[in-house]
């Protein structure tokens, strides 16, 4: 790739890939990370996925995301410079394929998260890429993605790190978490999550063990395990009943 034109074909190429990525894996969506005893809320926006990109665009955040959904974002509407560079933005941009990853895999909560120009308070980092997290302006202790670093040594550039326990997601309209896209099953399960999960990812939690190893009996198990039971029932499964009797005597 020699001319200006050849380089702008190759990124508005790898724009609209990208963008049908965020849209499928993180546009609308929200997800909760646990590590430990602790937790935080990722709030994924369609008007972060322009900065992430690394391109210099007058286009509005909105309408780029827009854009390259369609296919119709020009050459014209982005570009480069020494503040966002070819080289960066190409980077970048490759990642978007397998940037899911931080939602799926095994992944660390960096603290305090030095680049040239901001120090981070939060991060998530797969040690080949990493996203800079910022909290939302109105007061709701929700991140929101900032930046999108590319093998940047993030543990080491960090005060501290964490690997995750679990990943909990959720369309952004729903009231709760809907799903868990990710779990180290040698960690306890989070109760204080329980009142934020949806009634049908309970049961789930249920069905693969992750809640009658942890969770302590109260009046909210014990509907799941009845409706484990009746289930059970339909299913000819009598080992729910023996459950179920034991956690009510």
């Amino acid at each position: 790739m020699k001319s200006k034109k050849e380089k702008k074909d190759y990124i508005r190429a790898l724009i609209i890939s990208a963008a049908k990525e965020y849209k499928k894996s993180f546009a609308g969506k929200s997800f909760i990370y646990v590590y430990g005893e602790n937790c935080f809320e990722v709030e994924f926006q369609t008007k972060q996925f322009k900065h992430l990109t690394g391109v210099k665009s007058n286009v509005s955040a909105d309408d780029f995301y827009k854009y390259a959904n369609k296919e119709i974002l020009t050459n014209n509407q982005f570009g480069f410079d020494s503040r966002y560079p070819f080289d960066t933005a190409k980077k970048k941009l490759k990642c978007f394929p397998s940037l899911s990853q931080l939602t799926t895999d095994t992944v660390c909560v960096v603290k305090d998260f030095k680049t040239l120009t901001i120090t981070y308070k939060i991060g998530i980092t797969n040690l080949n890429f990493t996203l800079g997290l910022i909290e939302k302006e109105d007061n709701s202790n929700i991140f929101i993605p900032q930046t999108l670093r590319i093998n940047d040594k993030a543990i080491e550039n960090s005060l501290d790190a964490e690997f995750v326990d679990f990943i909990f997601v959720k369309d952004g309209a729903a009231n709760k978490y809907t799903d868990i896209s990710y779990a180290d099953k040698t960690n306890p399960f989070p109760n204080n999550l329980i009142p934020r999960l949806s009634k049908k990812l309970k049961q789930k939690l249920f069905d693969e063990g992750y809640i009658l190893n942890s969770y302590e009996l109260n009046e909210e198990l014990i509907d799941i395990l009845e409706n484990a039971y009746t289930e059970s029932k339909q299913t000819e499964t009598p080992n729910v009943e023996k459950e179920l009797i034991k956690h009510k005597e």
